[in-house]
């Protein structure tokens, strides 16, 4: 009887109508490669993962790191994906479209349930006489985050108005040495500021307001990355 229940069994397994086609994502190693910046504003992670489809790149990524140095990235069309760690959920899943040997800077921003990136192609606006400067808002304020980033120094001054949360702007600044300020539009009070900036010629910077004003530990802040 045990005998006649075992083959039975067998023949259950063996007719299973079982999907095909589902392969396991083995990891792939891209052909060619971007040159990207990683730069972590997400105030409500300690850390984060970052992987294009099949090909893991960073594991961890923490907010007190800020920004990773330029890694090699797949270029062309792909999908981004970010997680709080390499075993959890993902919180990200963008399409990506990167020049080969184009240098990059992606800003991870927003909150636990709605994580974005905003991409910056640092070489587009270059000048062999000037800074380029991508400035970006991802700081939390309660609801209100229209600010305004004002840059003084002994070569100018300069205004610019991001109204919304996650607007940035990409320009060129002269030489010199400055100080950056973000005001809140509706207060007008100063918010965060930094000191004692050097910019150089035919350089680039990346200037990120980031943090929560409502955190106890990770507050407003300006920070400026070569």
């Amino acid at each position: 009887m045990r005998i006649y229940l075992a083959f039975i069994v067998l023949i259950f397994l063996n007719s299973c109508d079982c999907p095909t086609g589902i392969e396991t994502p083995r990891e792939t190693e891209p052909v060619e490669f971007s040159n990207v910046r990683y730069f972590n504003a997400l105030t409500d992670f300690e850390s984060i993962s970052i992987s294009y489809e099949a090909y893991p790149l960073i594991d961890s990524l923490s907010y007190e790191q800020q920004a990773s140095e330029y890694m090699a990235s797949p270029a062309g069309s792909s999908k981004l994906f970010v997680s709080e760690n390499p075993d959890s959920l993902i919180i990200l899943n963008a399409p990506t479209k990167l020049d080969t040997n184009t240098s990059y800077d992606m800003i991870f921003y927003g909150k636990r349930n709605s994580v974005r990136v905003k991409i910056f192609d640092t070489q587009e606006k270059a000048n062999e006489s000037m800074t380029a400067l991508a400035i970006v808002n991802a700081a939390q304020q309660g609801g209100d985050e229209a600010v305004e980033i004002r840059i003084t120094g002994n070569s100018g001054n300069y205004q610019y108005d991001l109204d919304y949360f996650g607007s940035g702007v990409y320009e060129n600044v002269d030489v010199g040495t400055y100080r950056i300020e973000a005001y809140s539009k509706k207060s007008g009070l100063i918010i965060a500021s930094a000191e004692n900036i050097s910019l150089s010629a035919n350089d680039y910077r990346l200037v990120v307001l980031r943090g929560d004003s409502e955190s106890g530990t990770r507050g407003v802040e300006l920070v400026v990355k070569l």
